[in-house]
């Protein structure tokens, strides 16, 4: 069951993220590629989430807790760049700008972790036939 979880959790990143690199490029508005920043996301905190409460058996689990505090801090980072817009010091573009830049990597990250997961657990279901 994890190991189809995995699968399908995996394939809609891959589709999200191929999807808005296809739109990037073709799209002449350049307005639905921003959307799949927020679908992809979105998709990936879900993620993070279900495996953060159900966490029996993960095997890279030091590093989904390394991306889950990156990932917190981004968010914190986002949330400080908000109030200091309270104080008309504008920090939320820089903030803004970076996270063009470093939320992709981001995605990336998430996505190799969770291929990793899904080679182990392969693995794992064949070790009994040696």
């Amino acid at each position: 069951m994890r190991l189809y979880y995995k699968l399908f959790d995996l394939s809609v990143q891959l589709l999200l993220f191929i999807a808005g690199l296809f739109m990037l490029f073709f799209d002449t508005r350049k307005l639905y590629s921003f959307y799949t920043y927020f679908f992809v996301g979105t998709w990936q905190l879900v993620s993070l989430l279900i495996h953060w409460i159900d966490n029996t058996g993960l095997q890279f689990f030091s590093e989904r807790r390394f991306y889950t505090k990156t990932v917190l801090w981004f968010i914190i980072a986002g949330a400080i760049c908000a109030l200091l817009l309270l104080l008309k010091i504008p920090a939320i573009f820089l903030y803004l700008f970076a996270s063009l830049l470093i939320t992709p990597l981001l995605a990336i990250w998430y996505m190799s972790i969770c291929y990793r997961e899904i080679i182990h657990l392969k693995k794992r279901g064949l070790i009994h036939l040696k």
